[in-house]
């Protein structure tokens, strides 16, 4: 509803805001600290109001907004510092070559599951199930506990459209809109 989504729309405009802020003309050790102040005074005012106010995400309560907003800054603030300041961009490349292609991956990763849910496959005993369910049961709910199960296929999920994107970062097709 209308209460949620406000606070939807201010996580938004946060990382415009930020986006704009790394852009402006100011020294860089003027952004790192602006992006730390900012992301400590969010994160503290999250925790602050935490006790009358729940950092609740089904809801995006504001707390979670500030809360979240503020980790996210101050994560911002560590890449920032890492690659554009020490000039440590190794680690970043996997992340670089997703997020080329990043719309694609989007696009194509709903689609498969989207398919992958209307798809009927036959399971025991003349059951039949979505072709995800089907997947999952077999690779991975029948050897891990049901959270790992679920950790590991979101994981085989990513690591299936990251190397999609990778092939295409190599052949140098960049998919935007």
């Amino acid at each position: 509803g209308i209460l949620s989504t406000v606070p939807a729309i201010v996580s938004a405009l946060a990382g415009l805001f930020a986006g704009d802020w790394l852009r402006s003309p100011r020294a860089p050790q003027q952004k790192l600290r602006g992006l730390l102040v900012a992301g400590v005074i969010a994160t503290a005012a999250g925790l602050a109001l935490a006790p009358w106010f729940p950092i609740n995400k089904n809801l995006w309560t504001s707390t979670y907004v500030l809360f979240t907003t503020g980790l996210a800054l101050l994560l911002l603030a560590a890449i920032y510092f890492a690659v554009d300041l020490k000039q440590r961009d190794g680690w970043a490349r996997p992340f670089t070559i997703f997020g080329t292609n990043a719309i694609a991956a989007f696009f194509g990763s709903t689609l498969m599951a989207k398919i992958m849910y209307l798809i009927r496959w036959p399971a025991a005993e003349g059951e039949t199930v979505t072709l995800q369910a089907w997947l999952y049961r077999r690779l991975f709910d029948s050897w891990l506990r049901d959270y790992v199960a679920s950790l590991a296929w979101a994981l085989a999920f990513t690591a299936i459209w990251w190397g999609l994107t990778a092939v295409l970062y190599r052949r140098r097709i960049f998919l935007k809109i």
